[in-house]
C-alpha cells in the first residue's frame, strides 16, 4: 500500500523470502527483483540477488541464474588480477561476502553443467560476453566435475576453455 516508504525494501525481501521457503519460486521472483530495483544501497540487495539467483536455479533457468551468479561473482572478487584457482579466488574476497561468492561459483557451475557444461560456456560466454574471471569459472567447473568422477564432462570443460583460447598460458594445464 506505500510503495514510496523507506521500508519497502524490507516488505519486498520478507514477502519474497516466504514465498521461497514455501518453494515459490516464480512468486518470490518479481519481489527480489523489486529489491534490486532499490539499488545497490539497500541493505537487502546482496541478498536478494543472491536468492534470485536460486530462485531462478530453482525453475531450471539456468541461463539466467548463472546472468545473476556471475554479477555477484563480478561484484565481490577484487579488481585486477583473478587468480584462476578457485581457493586462491575465494580467499581473496572480503570475509562477509566469501559464502556468497563462493556458492555463486558453485551454482554458477551447476547451471553450466546443466546447460551443456563447457560448450554451453562458450556459447554463453559468445552470446553474453566474457567475464574477466572466466578462467576460475572453466577451472571450477572442470574440478567439480573431476570431484563427481565425470571424467569425459570435465575434460569437455577443458576442452571448451582450450577451443576459445587456443594461445592461453593454461592450455596445458587443462
Amino acid at each position: 500500500r506505500h510503495p514510496d516508504s523507506v521500508l519497502a525494501g524490507d516488505a519486498a525481501f520478507r514477502a519474497a523470502e516466504l514465498l521461497y521457503a514455501r518453494s515459490r519460486y516464480a512468486e518470490a521472483e518479481p519481489l527480489y527483483q523489486a529489491v534490486l530495483a532499490l539499488g545497490a544501497g539497500t541493505p537487502y540487495f546482496a541478498p536478494a540477488q543472491y536468492k534470485l539467483g536460486w530462485s531462478l536455479y530453482l525453475q531450471a533457468r539456468y541461463d539466467d541464474a548463472a546472468q545473476v551468479f556471475i554479477a555477484i561473482l563480478d561484484a565481490e572478487l577484487p579488481a585486477g588480477a583473478i587468480a584462476d584457482d578457485p581457493q586462491q579466488a575465494l580467499a581473496s574476497v572480503d570475509r562477509r561476502s566469501a559464502e556468497f561468492a563462493g556458492d555463486a561459483l558453485r551454482v554458477t557451475g551447476l547451471s553450466f553443467a546443466e546447460l551443456g557444461g563447457g560448450p554451453a560456456m562458450n556459447r554463453y560466454f559468445e552470446a553474453q560476453g566474457e567475464p574477466r574471471f572466466s578462467t576460475l569459472l572453466y577451472r571450477a567447473l572442470g574440478e567439480a566435475l573431476l570431484d563427481q568422477r565425470r571424467y569425459t564432462d570435465a575434460a569437455q570443460v577443458y576442452e571448451a576453455f582450450i577451443d576459445r583460447h587456443p594461445q592461453d598460458s593454461h592450455d596445458p594445464d587443462f
